[in-house]
């Protein structure tokens, strides 16, 4: 599959979900989403459930949360300034408390002189202490390659990463529709001995709308982020988020989702 027929299809798919969305308030087994950042990149995911997934309660954008939805996800991604591309696949799974998920990504990007290429593989296993708490912990392991292509020879470097960390997720339910979503987590990088946390809170004032804020920390920088979704129907929502890091230029995404 070619690179830009892979990027067409979530848009076809999200145009499906919002006829669809339009038409009645329904449960649902699928989602596509496509995103836009101003670093040039755009993106798309397709997200299937084993079963279907209800709306009946809680904050729209944590149905799947409140389901403990068993689902895949294949994910695409390409970067118009560096010409990078990226494919991605995941899985969610539960069996009564007990959480397991799992991801694997490639990337690759080249040009005349430079060709670079990385995958990463992921873990995770985690509890339901309470209804809506989950305490998990994952690992990660990342490695990358670079070829510069110099005159008369060739320079290749390669290294690798391996990273572990825990973290939980509390979706507190308040009177009426409203709900607030606590997360937080710890990131142990094996190579460096190095330590990064991040907590984040996202108020649901209504099921349809969240406002969120997150703060992560790391190598001596601090990260800030804002971010709100809006569900215009129960299966079609928009997103934005304004990230600002503490050393590089801030960043705006966008996003549309549709569920059918």
């Amino acid at each position: 599959m070619t690179r830009s027929l892979r990027l067409m299809t979530v848009p076809v798919l999200l145009s499906s979900a919002i006829a669809a969305g339009t038409a009645s308030a329904s449960d649902y087994q699928g989602e596509a989403e496509i995103g836009w950042t101003e670093s040039h990149q755009w993106g798309g995911a397709f997200r299937y459930y084993l079963d279907p997934v209800s709306t009946d309660r809680g904050p729209l954008a944590e149905a799947a949360f409140l389901n403990r939805a068993r689902g895949l996800e294949l994910g695409v991604g390409y970067n118009t300034e560096t010409s990078a591309d990226t494919i991605s696949g995941a899985f969610d799974y539960y069996s009564g408390d007990l959480y397991l998920s799992g991801g694997v990504s490639r990337t690759s990007a080249s040009d005349d002189v430079f060709n670079s290429s990385g995958e990463s593989y992921s873990a995770r296993a985690g509890w339901m202490v309470m209804q809506n708490t989950r305490v998990s912990a994952g690992w990660t392991h990342a490695r990358n390659r670079a070829t510069v292509d110099l005159p008369g020879h060739s320079l290749r470097v390669s290294d690798s990463t391996d990273l572990i960390d825990v973290s939980v997720k509390h979706l507190m339910m308040l009177d009426g529709d409203s709900a607030i979503n606590v997360t937080g987590g710890l990131v142990f990088n094996t190579d460096t001995d190095s330590t990064a946390f991040g907590t984040g809170l996202d108020y649901y004032p209504t099921r349809n709308l969240s406002i969120g804020t997150a703060v992560s920390h790391g190598n001596s920088s601090t990260d800030l982020e804002f971010n709100t979704q809006y569900f215009f129907t129960p299966n079609v929502s928009a997103r934005a988020a304004w990230r600002n890091p503490e050393f590089g230029d801030s960043r705006f995404s966008l996003g549309l989702m549709g569920r059918f």
